[in-house]
């Protein structure tokens, strides 16, 4: 049913979410659950265009077909991007320690990892940041101000990034 498509997700969460090998069933597995589908028959490498997936930046184009197959079938498809996405993605503790190793060497290598995950994994979206403020434009005062506020005061702000000294 839904076998290319979920293949082509795993395919690209362990080419650029570094979802290992090992975890790929209990993705296909989670994946399907949220999709109240029985199971899936997982393509072979051979049967996925591997070299299209690895020139993907960010996953739309993948989950675009799944959440319309859950819209099809009355699945509430609010959510279900990040439950996919989280599905395929490391867990937080994971990327935190990540981002605290590379930060050690460098710094600026650290939050670009970060940056760049985040815009694998669909949690940056940047179709919704060029949307928001385009490019060139200026920010207005307010703008600013609120750009400046302390991440956490920021609502609906998910604090993935560890406390490291100096930040």
């Amino acid at each position: 049913m839904l076998d290319k498509e979920i293949s082509e997700l795993l395919a690209y969460a362990q080419t650029h979410l570094m979802l290992d090998a090992l975890d790929s069933a209990r993705a296909a597995r989670t994946i399907c659950r949220l999709l109240k589908i029985d199971g899936c028959e997982l393509l072979g490498a051979d049967e996925i265009d591997l070299d299209a997936i690895d020139a993907m930046t960010e996953p739309d184009a993948l989950v675009a077909p799944v959440i319309a197959y859950a819209e099809q079938n009355g699945i509430p498809a609010q959510s279900l991007k990040a439950e996919i996405m989280d599905a395929l993605s490391l867990k937080p503790s994971e990327l935190n320690d990540l981002f605290a190793d590379t930060y050690a060497v460098n710094k600026q290598k650290a939050f670009d990892f970060l940056y760049e995950y985040s815009v694998k994994d669909g949690y940056v979206d940047l179709c919704e940041c060029a949307k928001k403020r385009p490019l060139g434009s200026q920010r207005t005062e307010e703008q600013d101000r609120d750009h400046n506020k302390p991440h956490a005061a920021k609502a609906g702000y998910r604090r993935i990034l560890p406390a490291v000294q100096g930040a």
